[in-house]
């Protein structure tokens, strides 16, 4: 009886002795080894249970055979206090995002052998919207963030939203990757805040045809043996065009020499102006000639002392039939200056640029719509 009675105070004792499970040991502010914890509490300073949580390395990008719009898929959760231990990690740069009922928050952390974050506050999500001009051959772009789980898909034009994103404590990167995800078309360091929608990368419309002022365009031969069959002005050739349901400038020519060109373009009302900052120039076109984009600086006194810069892409062999998007990058331009072809470096032109042109060789029609300028405000 009196073994039966010790047995029963030992066991009493023992279960008066043991504490109730802590998730944390010593919660935020104590030592910890192996593992980050932190204890999160919403916006109004209630702890969130079972917020996900999710830690990637700092330069993680998601396969794009998982397309996925939420920022994070998580891997760990708080408990109803809002604590979170995470153990077993290696050391390195990692980007923790939490996440409860539409609020986030989200920011880059060094581990070394344990890291208490303290008390996390959630905040309010933001967007980020925005566009880029997409290389011909292709057809749509893959938009994440470096560090979080979302992958979205640009449309054909290169339009991309990114709803919820995380107020973060610092800037994220933003990477737009090609349709076959294989090369990075931008990079950009972006800053989140609460409840703001972000509008980024949106072009400059140089030219649409429809609301557009026309008022320093033209369109002319540039040398003996080219002819403009119409328009005789440039407002005549502006039509509607069925595809592109706008309108849109046609123009027919004929050139009776190999080096003949016709002349489309503008002279920047208030320029010159500075391009560095040029991203891409987009339009779109169709014909059944030669085309290519030419960036100058000329004026009568130039021409005369023969200081006139210009900067210009190789020939681009146009379809007949179908309207093709071409986007042309700064490394498209000449490269070095080269005085047998007359042609300036990217370097040499970009700082000082008057007129936009797009010249004309061999062929007899072309369309031109929509040119739009990316990177650069006037």
């Amino acid at each position: 009886m009196m073994n039966r009675l010790l047995l029963l105070f030992v066991i009493l004792l023992s279960f008066s002795c043991s504490k109730p499970e802590d998730p944390i040991s010593g919660g935020p502010g104590s030592e910890t080894t192996n593992g980050i914890v932190a204890q999160i509490f919403d916006s109004k300073g209630k702890p969130a249970s079972k917020a996900g949580v999710a830690l990637r390395r700092v330069d993680f990008s998601p396969d794009s055979a998982s397309i996925f719009k939420d920022a994070i898929m998580p891997d760990e959760y708080t408990d109803s206090l809002g604590f979170i231990t995470i153990d077993s990690i290696l050391d390195g740069s990692y980007r923790i995002t939490i996440e409860q009922d539409g609020e986030m928050l989200s920011r880059e952390i060094d581990f070394k052998d344990s890291l208490d974050l303290g008390k996390v506050h959630l905040r309010k999500t933001g967007s980020f919207n925005g566009s880029i001009a997409l290389p011909t051959k292709h057809k749509f772009g893959w938009v994440g963030i470096y560090g979080l789980d979302i992958l979205v898909k640009t449309d054909s034009l290169g339009n991309f939203s990114l709803p919820e994103l995380p107020a973060s404590d610092d800037s994220m990167s933003l990477y737009i990757r090609s349709d076959s995800f294989d090369d990075t078309l931008r990079e950009k360091t972006i800053f989140i805040e609460p409840e703001t929608e972000v509008n980024e990368f949106k072009g400059i419309v140089l030219q649409d045809f429809d609301k557009t002022s026309y008022d320093y365009w033209y369109i002319t031969p540039d040398t003996v043996g080219a002819v403009l069959k119409s328009p005789s002005s440039f407002s005549e050739g502006i039509v509607y065009d069925d595809t592109r349901k706008s309108n849109v400038f046609h123009a027919s020519y004929e050139m009776g020499l190999g080096w003949s060109w016709v002349v489309i373009g503008t002279s920047i009302e208030h320029g010159p102006l500075n391009f560095s900052q040029l991203d891409s120039i987009s339009f779109w076109a169709k014909g059944n000639g030669l085309i290519r984009v030419q960036l100058e600086n000329w004026t009568v006194l130039s021409e005369l002392e023969g200081s006139n810069l210009k900067t210009y892409t190789p020939y681009k062999l146009l379809t007949e039939d179908t309207w093709e998007h071409i986007v042309i990058k700064p490394e498209n331009f000449c490269e070095i200056n080269d005085v047998y072809t007359k042609c300036d470096s990217w370097e040499t032109t970009k700082g000082s640029v008057q007129q936009i042109h797009f010249f004309l060789n061999s062929g007899t029609d072309i369309y031109l719509d929509d040119i739009t300028l990316y990177g650069i405000r006037f």
